[in-house]
């Protein structure tokens, strides 16, 4: 298995597996019973999805470590994307993958419309920073600015969970604070990779800021016209 799968569009047309089969059963089940629940309390079910998540942390070290990224040689991580995603299992209702940062090299600041979904630190730690958009997309300003109100901020080390939803830290930021991070993401109802956005802050963010402006860009192709 090529461990430096990187983002690309999906389609799914088709459900794939990819690692362990009886680990990626676990992991589905726990999908599924978060899809039967989530209409009735999405915060406690996503809880309980971020626990069940985390007590397969050891075995998910075990059993798909050789997906993890190695260390770059150099001390630099690839040019054109530096991070690492490899899919483990993805069907029209789930999406699952274990995702590798390095450090000085974050994941920039980006959304997952319309998903649900919880992260599992398997190895180093990371800084995740999570925003609300304070501005419905319809008002959203012709210049592509909109405001985001920050709603987490915590360093994460091995063993802990940090979750999402549509309307609750559905954006966020990941800055790995050892040499490599390894995280496994698991999301519900998956967004195509095209409508992901990512943000950027229009100015320097200061460290207590709880509202920033950031330049919302949407995928190639699907850019705002102008009026």
């Amino acid at each position: 298995m090529n461990a430096s799968v990187q983002f690309k569009p999906k389609t799914r047309s088709r459900s794939r597996r990819v690692g362990p089969v009886d680990l990626l059963s676990c992991i589905d089940s726990i999908a599924r019973q978060g899809l039967a629940t989530l209409p009735v309390d999405e915060t406690r079910t996503m809880k309980a999805m971020a626990y069940r998540l985390s007590r397969l942390r050891s075995r998910a070290c075990t059993e798909i470590g050789e997906l993890m990224h190695p260390a770059p040689a150099n001390g630099t991580a690839h040019p054109v994307q530096p991070w690492g995603w490899c899919d483990l299992l993805e069907t029209p209702t789930t999406r699952c993958g274990v995702l590798t940062v390095f450090r000085g090299q974050p994941i920039p600041l980006h959304d997952h419309p319309g998903s649900h979904g919880v992260v599992l630190v398997l190895a180093g730690a990371a800084a995740i920073r999570q925003y609300d958009l304070v501005e419905p997309q319809t008002r959203e300003r012709q210049d592509g600015l909109v405001h985001l109100a920050r709603v987490g901020d915590r360093i994460h080390r091995e063993g802990d969970t940090s979750w999402f939803g549509p309307r609750h830290g559905n954006a966020h930021r990941v800055d790995a604070r050892t040499p490599i991070c390894v995280l496994l993401e698991l999301m519900v109802n998956p967004y195509p990779w095209s409508e992901r956005a990512w943000y950027f802050p229009a100015v320097r963010e200061k460290h207590d800021q709880e509202v920033i402006l950031a330049r919302r860009v949407l995928p190639r192709g699907q850019q705002r016209r102008p009026a």
